[in-house]
């Protein structure tokens, strides 16, 4: 075997091994120090906002003291984390406004693993992916914030991570994965969550251009899909009522929420620095050279604008 095919097969096996092992390794430890710096000192520097998190934390407590008394199931995934913790440690204000920016930390390292699977040689994504993630505008503003927006970046990271080794013909694990990541999406927004999920998913066949998407790949997003879906569905029919699974599809914009001219210029503040960078718009220019030999990177950011539309103007029915 001639020295460049021994080179290609070994880096087909390591890249066999990246998309799992990827999965246990960690991003950088600047990442780690930033949302540390970001947490820390936002907790400790302002109290609960009344117009940001003051309505999640007080629901919380309402349905922690009396059963039944939160305003609608959703979201129900913060809520049964905020009183695990309490059920655990006993009730306090630092555990229920931690959760949330928890949810950051885990999109730091979905954030490492799935460049790592969806570009396995290319090292410096993985390790520039998790900086661009707390250095953007948006995580920096609202990290320490108790949202059901921020758990979103990790139910989106974590669809990604699991339709990248779907991509890579490691379906069970994939498909696994990416029904993890949309349970935990329907239970953080309900319906709503499949604007940003779905865009990702409809995006796998071209992640990989060079690699045809065969029937078993697509039945494994499919089952994902189904499964969770069905989960959702069923859990909110058996303790709210049908009424509450057809009242949860009734999606209406929110009468408090700005005109949609507005998007634009979050969108230009959520993006800030990278926007500006120069160096960012270098490396698109060379992805967009280079996209018909690697994965391709339009299929990574598809769930992100459909779902920035959707949140900013407002299109549900529940309360949060």
């Amino acid at each position: 075997m001639s020295l460049a095919a021994s080179r290609r097969s070994a880096g087909a096996a390591s890249t066999e091994r990246t998309g799992w092992r990827a999965m246990l390794m960690g991003p950088p430890l600047w990442a780690n120090l930033i949302w540390l710096l970001l947490v820390v000192g936002g907790l400790l520097a302002r109290p609960p906002l009344v117009a940001v998190d003051g309505a999640l934390l007080s629901d919380a407590w309402w349905s922690w003291n009396v059963p039944g008394s939160g305003s609608y199931p959703q979201p129900a995934l913060l809520f049964w984390l905020i009183h695990a913790g309490w059920q655990l440690f006993g009730v306090s204000e630092l555990w229920a406004r931690l959760v949330a920016p928890l949810f950051v930390l885990a999109s730091l390292w979905l954030s490492f693993a799935a460049a790592r699977t969806l570009w396995p040689q290319h090292r410096d994504g993985a390790r520039f992916a998790p900086l661009l993630l707390i250095g953007t505008g948006g995580i920096v503003a609202f990290a320490s914030q108790t949202l059901t927006d921020t758990p979103m970046i990790a139910s989106v990271l974590m669809a990604v991570l699991g339709i990248g080794l779907i991509a890579n013909r490691d379906c069970v694990r994939g498909a696994f994965l990416l029904a993890v990541a949309i349970l935990g999406g329907l239970l953080l927004k309900g319906p709503l969550a499949l604007v940003w999920l779905l865009p990702a998913a409809l995006a796998a066949p071209w992640i990989d251009p060079q690699r045809r998407f065969d029937a078993r790949q697509s039945g494994a997003i499919a089952i994902a899909l189904l499964g969770a879906g069905s989960a959702w569905a069923g859990w909110l029919a058996t303790h709210y009522g049908t009424e509450a699974l057809i009242a949860s599809f009734d999606f209406r914009p929110a009468d408090d929420r700005r005109s949609w001219y507005w998007l634009p210029a979050f969108a230009l503040l959520l993006a800030y620095p990278w926007l500006w960078w120069r160096t960012a718009w270098r490396a698109i220019g060379r992805l967009r050279r280079h996209a018909a030999r690697a994965p391709h990177p339009a299929a990574q950011p598809t769930g992100r604008g459909p779902g920035l539309i959707a949140d900013h103007s407002g299109l549900h029915a529940f309360t949060h």
